[in-house]
């Protein structure tokens, strides 16, 4: 029985690559998961990279193609984990609860879901300082980490804030933990 080597490759990935030590302290290859917005390459080879784009580079992935804030190919409480870096912005402000709890009702009880994320003001301040244009994708202006602990408030007590993580300079990680199913 061979044994093979789950690498990420950062070549394409851009903002993950300054996470994945943290996010495979949370994940194994042997878990079910979900690389929303994965632009192409999943955090895990095993994981099932869903985006609005079909990938051209990465054939050996497992993608479906379609808006996230429907996630009706899998069952309730099917996945381990979700990961998503830089998508959950760019869901507009009244969208974003709808889109936080079906991406919850996939995950397993006990399941990790991973949002890699923009301090929307910071993001801006920096773009401005280097000249960049800021992403016309995101939605909320005043996006952060409060708008975050907010919408998981509203879902109820389905949900536990495990851990977070400021990364960069505009960037967050936080993690939270199913721990009931959505009221």
């Amino acid at each position: 029985m061979s044994s093979r080597k789950i690498t990420i490759d950062v070549r394409w990935m851009g903002e993950v690559e300054k996470i994945e030590n943290h996010v495979m302290k949370w994940i194994t290859p042997d878990m079910n998961g979900l690389d929303i917005g994965s632009g192409g390459a999943p955090i895990l080879l095993q994981a099932i990279a869903v985006d609005k784009k079909l990938p051209g580079l990465y054939s050996d992935y497992i993608h479906l193609k379609g808006n996230a804030k429907e996630l009706y190919w899998f069952k309730d409480n099917c996945m381990d984990y979700i990961f998503s870096s830089h998508c959950f912005e760019d869901f507009a402000p009244a969208e974003k609860e709808k889109v936080f709890r079906e991406w919850l009702r996939v995950l397993k009880i006990g399941g990790i879901m991973m949002l890699y994320l923009p301090d929307e003001q910071a993001y801006r301040k920096y773009s401005k300082a280097h000249g960049a244009k800021p992403n016309q994708d995101h939605k909320d202006a005043y996006f952060n980490i409060s708008t975050v602990r907010e919408i998981a408030w509203k879902v109820g007590g389905t949900i536990e804030e495990f851990a977070i993580t400021k990364h960069g300079d505009y960037c967050f990680f936080i993690i939270f933990r199913k721990v009931g199913q959505a009221c």
